[in-house]
């Protein structure tokens, strides 16, 4: 996008890290006509085709970055204290959004509960 062409500075934060959201939309009657070794078959190829296209992502981010370096972008990871109070003003945001809404709080639920355990493998993430 040129970004690079006017700012001097990429900054990389492990909360703010860019992601594709990569969704598969299915009609629910039509999803219930189908057999289950279709269904199966329709399952399986949507995970391969998203970790195919988290591990592409991934490395097209690594590509990338390197190109900003090679043209004199510094790049620089965010300060703990800033990341730290983007996170607090996200926990807010979202407290006041799951107190409105039972399906928010349905879905923050169930992104915490994940987030949990899978921070309990790999802390660093």
């Amino acid at each position: 996008m040129g970004f690079h062409e006017v700012a001097a500075y990429c900054w990389i934060s492990p909360s703010r890290q860019p992601a594709e959201f990569h969704s598969y939309l299915v009609n629910t009657d039509s999803w219930a006509e189908l057999p289950d070794d279709l269904k199966i078959l329709v399952e399986e190829m949507c995970l391969a085709t998203g970790l195919e296209h988290y591990a592409y992502m991934m490395r097209e981010d690594v590509l990338a970055i390197e190109l900003l370096k090679d043209y004199g972008t510094k790049v620089l990871s965010v300060p703990a204290s800033i990341d730290q109070a983007v996170i607090d003003a996200a926990e807010a945001f979202y407290a006041e959004k799951r107190a409105e809404d039972p399906m928010v709080a349905k879905v923050l639920d169930s992104i915490d509960a994940f987030k949990k355990t899978y921070r309990a493998a790999f802390q660093r993430l």
